[in-house]
C-alpha cells in the first residue's frame, strides 16, 4: 500500500456549511490517507452556526485545524 496522501478540494457556493462539513470528516476518517480542503466559489466569509453545532457534536474540531480557503 502507498503512503501517498491525496488532496481534496471540496467545493460549494458559500463554504458556509456542506464542504466544511465534509472536509471536516475526510480529515477524521481519512487521516494520514488525504489533505482535505474546503472552498467556495462565491465564499460568505463565515461558517454557519448550525454547521458548527453539527461538527462540536460529532467531530472533535478543536483537534482539526480547517483547511478551508475563500
Amino acid at each position: 500500500m502507498s503512503d501517498r496522501r491525496y488532496n481534496v478540494l471540496f467545493l460549494c457556493t458559500g463554504n458556509t456549511a456542506r464542504s466544511v462539513l465534509v472536509e471536516s470528516i475526510l480529515r477524521k476518517d481519512g487521516a494520514g490517507r488525504f489533505n482535505a480542503f474546503s472552498a467556495g466559489s462565491q465564499p460568505k466569509g463565515t461558517v454557519n452556526p448550525f454547521a458548527l453545532k453539527v461538527l462540536a457534536a460529532t467531530i472533535s474540531i478543536a483537534e482539526q485545524p480547517m483547511g478551508t480557503t475563500a
